[in-house]
């Protein structure tokens, strides 16, 4: 269940942010690295809500082993990889960030 609850709402994040970028054909290497990022945010992001607003401490990898753990993490993930392409796509809209760098 762990695998699942870890590595599955990074697949459903990636799906969206395929379906919403369907003008450009993704590479392997384009695909894992959008799939490591989803994987970082939805894990730290589901992590953080869990231990800082549900105050569940002492979370660790077997807790995914008890059900009621597993089904509250599940379904935070699933609505942060649901959520989190959509804010991705309106920060990367409105924000942006250049340098120039000169020789002298």
């Amino acid at each position: 269940m762990r695998y699942i609850a870890l590595f599955f709402p990074a697949i459903i994040s990636v799906g969206i942010k395929n379906r919403r970028a369907n003008e450009k054909k993704w590479t392997l290497f384009d695909f894992l690295r959008e799939y490591a990022v989803s994987v970082i945010s939805n894990v730290l992001l589901s992590e953080a809500v869990i231990v800082y607003v549900l105050r569940l401490g002492n979370v660790n990898i077997e807790a995914f082993d008890s059900f009621p753990f597993f089904t509250k993490y599940l379904f935070i993930a699933l609505v942060f990889s649901i959520v989190l392409p959509y804010i991705r796509e309106i920060i990367k809209m409105n924000f942006s960030v250049s340098f120039e760098v000169d020789k002298k």
